[in-house]
Protein backbone atom coordinates (compact mmCIF):
# COMPACT_ATOMS: atom_id res chain seq x y z
CA UNK A 1 0.00 0.00 0.00
CA UNK A 2 1.54 3.10 -0.62
CA UNK A 3 1.47 6.16 1.79
CA UNK A 4 1.37 9.62 1.46
CA UNK A 5 1.15 13.07 2.62
CA UNK A 6 -2.28 13.21 1.78
CA UNK A 7 -3.82 9.30 1.10
CA UNK A 8 -6.71 9.69 -1.39
CA UNK A 9 -9.00 6.42 -1.55
CA UNK A 10 -11.30 5.57 -4.32
CA UNK A 11 -13.87 2.94 -4.06
CA UNK A 12 -14.75 1.09 -7.31
CA UNK A 13 -17.81 -1.48 -7.10
CA UNK A 14 -17.62 -3.94 -9.85
CA UNK A 15 -21.10 -5.22 -11.33
CA UNK A 16 -21.72 -8.62 -12.75
CA UNK A 17 -22.37 -12.10 -11.60
CA UNK A 18 -19.70 -13.90 -13.77
CA UNK A 19 -16.98 -12.14 -11.91
CA UNK A 20 -14.76 -14.20 -10.39
CA UNK A 21 -12.71 -12.93 -6.86
CA UNK A 22 -9.60 -13.60 -8.75
CA UNK A 23 -10.54 -10.63 -11.58
CA UNK A 24 -11.17 -8.04 -8.68
CA UNK A 25 -7.86 -9.00 -6.76
CA UNK A 26 -5.77 -8.94 -9.97
CA UNK A 27 -7.50 -5.41 -10.68
CA UNK A 28 -6.26 -4.54 -7.05
CA UNK A 29 -3.43 -5.76 -7.51
CA UNK A 30 -2.52 -3.71 -10.58
CA UNK A 31 -3.96 -0.40 -9.65
CA UNK A 32 -2.52 -0.48 -5.99
CA UNK A 33 0.86 -2.29 -6.09
CA UNK A 34 1.88 -2.04 -10.38
CA UNK A 35 0.54 1.60 -11.03
CA UNK A 36 2.52 4.94 -10.39
CA UNK A 37 -1.21 6.38 -9.53
CA UNK A 38 -1.02 8.23 -5.84
CA UNK A 39 -4.48 6.87 -4.52
CA UNK A 40 -5.61 3.79 -2.94
CA UNK A 41 -7.77 1.77 -4.78
CA UNK A 42 -10.70 -0.35 -2.94
CA UNK A 43 -12.42 -2.78 -5.15
CA UNK A 44 -15.48 -4.90 -4.65
CA UNK A 45 -17.46 -7.24 -6.09
CA UNK A 46 -21.30 -5.24 -5.87
CA UNK A 47 -23.01 -9.04 -5.85
CA UNK A 48 -20.94 -10.29 -2.94
CA UNK A 49 -21.94 -7.02 -0.78
CA UNK A 50 -24.21 -8.22 2.28
CA UNK A 51 -24.63 -5.02 3.78
CA UNK A 52 -28.16 -3.34 2.72
CA UNK A 53 -26.93 0.04 3.80
CA UNK A 54 -23.22 -0.21 1.06
CA UNK A 55 -25.49 -1.16 -1.42
CA UNK A 56 -28.30 1.21 -1.46
CA UNK A 57 -25.32 4.17 -0.57
CA UNK A 58 -23.63 3.07 -3.89
CA UNK A 59 -26.95 2.65 -5.68
CA UNK A 60 -27.74 6.13 -4.36
CA UNK A 61 -24.16 7.96 -5.41
CA UNK A 62 -22.06 5.95 -7.38
CA UNK A 63 -21.69 6.85 -10.66
CA UNK A 64 -20.44 4.25 -13.73
CA UNK A 65 -17.32 4.40 -15.50
CA UNK A 66 -17.76 1.50 -17.98
CA UNK A 67 -20.55 -0.67 -19.54
CA UNK A 68 -19.24 -3.23 -21.47
CA UNK A 69 -22.36 -4.07 -23.95
CA UNK A 70 -23.62 -7.33 -24.20
CA UNK A 71 -22.34 -9.59 -27.21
Amino acid sequence: MKYGLSQQDIDIAIKGRAIEQSCVSGLSYALNEESSLPYFFDIIHYESISEKALIEHIDRVGCQIYVREAI
